[in-house]
């Protein structure tokens, strides 16, 4: 991708493996995440399980995620709101810690998503 900021987010079973996808291989996750200034969402630490949801239904990350976009009061979402409201929504979710972060280590910068026209 030719983006400056490249957002990732990492579902139920891929969750946690986010911190298991750094090294040398041709994947092209792994060439994307040795690129500067992305951002990952992941829904779970690499030792926890994260919920799959109800069947027919969004998983509780997702939903979180899906319910920051759809809020009609915001014109715009950043990464770190996002981080933010996932983080609260999850927290009836004791075994399941949801995780952001730059790749690489010490990158900067923020995801913007335009809701509405500015």
């Amino acid at each position: 991708t030719k983006a400056k900021h490249v957002l990732l987010a990492l579902d139920c079973c891929y969750g946690g493996g986010v911190s298991e996808l750094r090294g040398s291989s041709d994947q092209p996750i792994d060439k994307l995440l040795r690129r500067k200034a992305h951002i990952v969402f992941a829904s779970s630490l690499k030792d926890e399980q994260a919920s799959d949801g109800t069947t027919g239904n969004h998983s509780p990350f997702a939903q979180a995620f899906l319910d920051v976009l759809k809020d009609p009061a915001r014109k715009s979402v950043t990464s770190s709101d996002l981080n933010v409201a996932i983080t609260n929504a999850l927290r009836e979710f004791p075994d399941q810690t949801p995780q952001m972060g730059h790749r690489p280590k010490g990158g900067t910068g923020q995801f913007v998503f335009f809701t509405q026209r500015p």
